[in-house]
């Protein structure tokens, strides 16, 4: 085998190893997930209202949920949480958003990582791994994953000061 065939396979190679890599979400160490977010808050999903379908049968989505504790920033408590999403289709099914926040249905309890968007409305940080949902025992769940609140308290707490 010549060389430049088999410089050409190893760059063949190369490209078919980091394409997978280049369409997924670049995950952040939690301290900068921390460091980014404005406000960290624990919610109860209220309401979700499916808004509007555009051309592409993507939906957008009207997620409204209540403050239950404000782990950092100043959001006021009884001011419910407005966050717009996208979604279109079901996880693993042909036409599925992927690494999109999908909020779960009304009465579960997330963990929201926020930031103010260049319009003033709310969005998760780093898209999915701004909201962690929780099982009914208050553990984070998705990519939160793993993480205690007693972690994630202290490490809002280190970065506050």
């Amino acid at each position: 085998m010549s060389s430049s065939r088999i410089t050409s396979l190893a760059l063949l190679l190369g490209v078919l190893t980091l394409a997978p890599a280049l369409g997924m979400i670049k995950t952040w160490a939690l301290p900068d997930l921390v460091r980014k977010a404005q406000y960290i808050i624990i919610a109860k999903v209220a309401q979700q209202t499916e808004i509007a379908v555009d051309q592409h049968q993507i939906s957008t989505i009207k997620n409204v949920l209540l403050p239950e504790r404000v782990l950092k920033g100043d959001w006021n408590p009884r001011e419910p949480i407005t966050l717009m999403t996208k979604k279109c289709g079901e996880p693993g099914q042909i036409g599925w958003l992927e690494d999109q926040p999908d909020v779960p249905p009304k009465g579960f309890r997330v963990i929201l990582f926020l930031e103010r968007a260049a319009d003033g409305s709310l969005q998760t940080v780093n898209l999915v791994q701004g909201l962690w949902p929780l099982d009914p025992h208050g553990k984070p769940l998705g990519m939160g994953f793993g993480t205690t609140m007693a972690q994630l308290e202290a490490l809002i707490k280190d970065t506050q000061q």
